[in-house]
């Protein structure tokens, strides 16, 4: 009988992990990406033999339009930014204990009066229907699949309400502010109707992020296939200009206006945090917006890194940018994030193997998170803080955590 792809490729790796002959130094690392660059991605078939992310995300690549992959993967500017979320993973270790019983984790976390059996959401990312057919509806169905939340977004393919229906924990909402207040009050009313418990504010577009490679293939992006705009009517434009007369009134206005939660999604200074705060918002979501909008060069982390040490577990901490392992999950928990949201992986997964590809990459980051927690000592989210993890003295923490 022949050994499944994935089944015979998993027990060499986990063979090839343990053996004392590979893990000496830099050996092992070099060696799985040896592993990686050598095998024929052709091979896979379905969404389960995938042992990555970043083999959804060469799939994807081979299934996904040019434009709209410009439009998922290209950052601001010179992408330093959209560069500094991922490679600040780098400049953290993870603090290693020994013998404690890891027979049992536990990667439950509590947020806003309901339980979450992972911390692992789906960030809001719009226009899915341009990565797959089902777009936000099989998004929705593999995060109910995996028991994870998801945050829809407002210029989602699909409606909150179509989403609602199949999503289990039920949704949070992504708000933009580029319409009259008359719609947002509406849409307001409506997910609320559908169940959602919580809206996040976001406040990083005041105008759009200078995104070249976009710029030369946009057309594509409406030529070839029809964009789809679940939430608006026939005579309101999804598209229109980004509000750049945006202030903290309108976070008044918001609460005022919906008993849902109210989070700020963008927020990057401890200054914006502390005036957060004041506001009364419910929750903060620490964002660069996967580094395509502003060119700061500060990766989501950084801020993370300022802003936790403010909020005090006062209110729910959000953050995205750059998480691509379970390693990266673990050291923004450890730094102070509730929930870690995960952006383009996700439609790696869809755009390569549609809803089974959106659960693998869920499998996968959840997965990887129990095993750094196991190997690290680690039972519970509750028992995680900056003890667990340590800077690289020349990185660019520099001796923060020691």
């Amino acid at each position: 009988m022949n050994t499944p792809l994935s089944t015979s490729r998993r027990r060499f790796l986990e063979f090839a992990a343990a053996s004392p002959l590979i893990s000496i130094g830099n050996i092992m690392p070099a060696f799985a990406e040896n592993v990686a660059a050598g095998f024929d991605l052709a091979a896979i078939t379905a969404a389960d033999e995938t042992l990555n992310v970043f083999e959804l995300r060469e799939i994807a690549k081979t299934k996904i339009r040019p434009a709209p992959w410009a439009w998922l993967m290209t950052g601001s500017d010179d992408e330093k930014t959209l560069r500094a979320n991922r490679e600040i993973f780098d400049d953290l270790q993870i603090r290693v204990h020994r013998l404690i019983d890891v027979t049992n984790i536990d990667t439950s976390v509590e947020v806003f009066g309901r339980t979450y059996q992972s911390p692992i959401m789906l960030a809001p990312i719009g226009l899915q229907n341009l990565f797959h057919d089902g777009a936000e509806i099989a998004t929705a169905k593999a995060a109910a699949k995996t028991k994870h939340l998801t945050m829809a977004g407002n210029l989602s393919s699909a409606s909150y309400a179509d989403i609602a229906s199949y999503a289990d924990p039920k949704p949070w909402l992504q708000l933009y502010t580029r319409w009259p207040r008359s719609f947002v009050a509406d849409l307001l009313k409506k997910v609320e109707d559908a169940g959602c418990p919580a809206v996040a504010l976001t406040v990083d577009v005041p105008v759009g992020g200078k995104r070249e490679t976009i710029a030369r293939l946009s057309y594509d992006l409406v030529t070839e296939q029809p964009l789809r705009f679940g939430n608006f009517p026939e005579d309101l434009q999804p598209l229109a200009p980004p509000n750049s007369a945006l202030t903290w009134e309108y976070v008044d206005w918001l609460k005022n206006n919906t008993s849902m939660k109210v989070l700020i999604k963008g927020i990057v200074s401890v200054d914006d945090a502390k005036q957060a705060l004041s506001a009364g918002v419910d929750g903060l979501y620490v964002s660069n917006h996967g580094g395509r909008q502003e060119a700061s060069n500060r990766s989501a982390l950084e801020s993370l890194a300022v802003i936790a040490p403010i909020v005090k577990k006062k209110v729910p901490i959000l953050v995205d940018g750059g998480i691509r392992r379970g390693t990266d999950i673990f050291k923004a928990l450890a730094m102070g994030a509730d929930l870690v949201a995960v952006g383009r992986p996700q439609v790696w997964g869809l755009g390569a193997f549609g809803q089974a590809g959106v659960e693998q990459v869920l499998n996968i980051l959840q997965g990887e998170l129990v095993r750094t927690m196991q190997l690290s000592g680690v039972t519970s989210l509750r028992a995680m803080n900056l003890h667990n993890i340590i800077s690289t003295p020349n990185g660019r923490f520099g001796e923060r955590y020691k």
